[in-house]
């Protein structure tokens, strides 16, 4: 495993997304380090310890709430969320190789085949939580403690910690892990080891507010739309625009007048590749180039720094399908896209969630919920 991604901030997820160099982290050994499990006393609530946010996925069935002045971000191409309370952007955290500079806890959510690249197909908590820890192995003065068992939200749970040094910089994290039923869930809470027993605390309240329930889509698609080749649900209220060969699904029509919508909005292209984003895609021959030839479309209309997230497979109707996020800033504000991508030969189709990052925390599952209605036809 290269040691660029394991010495990433998120060296535990990031090694299971990015390219590494060549190396199986599931060959990869255990070190044995006789680090000891950790102990587990009744967890006090730190005072003045204010868990005032709450986050809810409907579509994983899960929720969990955080301090006050934390963040919430979500980050698909994890299937997850990123909690923090560091201030910065969400890209500048996960590339960061330094590890974080203050508490950050990761979750990672969702059927157990969707989180099986990091889970490894584990089928029980134990052996989820220690195949997470294992895929840090290869990082510099790895320690691994022994797995623990405890319980979260009132299902079974297994727990390991470790610690491991980026950038000269110690670090500490705990993963707890969750099977329920054919869902997974795997909670990550990280941060530099001079500051983890100050944040422990935290971390445990925070375990101890997750709940968990049926997943399900929560959202009324009553609506239908038919395009060029497709069909897509959406929910009662919204409205349909199309310009330049682009449709435009959006809760107000106003919001296409702003350079960064109020509220996250739906943008669907399909045809020719030679049609798609200005052209852009003419010379793309597969799903994964459509992405990055959209990527490089928004390069060269905002004029500023562009970040990719992994590019991740998935089925749209039968068809083969890639889909990703794409961030980047206008005129200071943090702006992404959850992009979805399918390749037909010279036919493509695409579409986007853009908006805000700020939002999309609340708009992931909606958009998740109306890609999973998408009918394709053949072209």
């Amino acid at each position: 495993m290269g040691r660029t991604v394991c010495s990433c901030l998120f060296v535990i997820l990031m090694a299971a997304m990015a390219a590494c160099s060549g190396a199986n982290p599931s060959a990869t050994p255990i070190l044995p380090t006789g680090l000891p499990p950790a102990p587990v006393p009744p967890t006090l609530t730190p005072a003045g310890l204010s868990l005032g946010n709450e986050l809810k996925d409907e579509l994983a069935g899960f929720s969990i709430r955080y301090p006050d002045a934390w963040q919430s971000e979500p980050y698909p191409e994890l299937v997850g969320y990123v909690l923090h309370d560091s201030g910065e952007p969400i890209d500048a955290i996960v590339g960061s190789e330094a590890g974080p500079s203050g508490p950050t806890v990761m979750l990672v959510a969702g059927p157990l085949d969707e989180i099986a690249e990091l889970t490894q197909e584990a089928k029980d908590a134990r052996a989820m939580a220690e195949q997470v820890a294992k895929l840090a192995s290869g990082s510099d003065d790895f320690r691994q403690g022994e797995t623990w068992d405890l319980t979260v939200g009132g299902e079974p749970a297994a727990a390991i910690e470790i610690t491991w040094t980026a950038e000269a910089a110690p670090l500490t994290g705990r993963y707890v892990a969750v099977r329920k039923g054919e869902q997974g869930y795997v909670f990550c809470g990280f941060g530099p080891t001079s500051a983890w027993m100050e944040f422990v605390p935290t971390l445990e309240t925070m375990l101890n507010s997750v709940a968990f329930f049926e997943p399900g889509v929560v959202f009324s698609l009553t609506e239908t739309y038919q395009g060029d080749g497709y069909s897509i649900r959406y929910p009662e209220g919204w409205q349909i625009s199309s310009a330049e060969g682009r449709v435009f699904l959006v809760t107000d029509m106003a919001i296409l007048e702003m350079e960064i919508p109020s509220f996250p909005a739906i943008v669907i292209e399909s045809g020719p590749l030679a049609d798609l984003t200005s052209g852009q895609m003419a010379g793309a021959r597969n799903a994964r180039q459509m992405i990055e030839a959209f990527a490089q479309e928004r390069r060269r209309d905002q004029g500023s720094e562009v970040a990719v997230g992994k590019i991740q497979a998935l089925s749209v109707s039968g068809w083969y399908g890639v889909s990703s996020t794409v961030r980047f800033s206008v005129d200071g504000v943090r702006v992404a896209d959850l992009i979805t991508a399918v390749y037909q030969g010279d036919r493509g189709f695409i579409v986007h969630g853009y908006g805000q990052a700020a939002d999309l925390t609340a708009f992931t599952p909606l958009y998740t919920a109306m890609i999973k209605s998408l009918i394709l036809a053949k072209p």
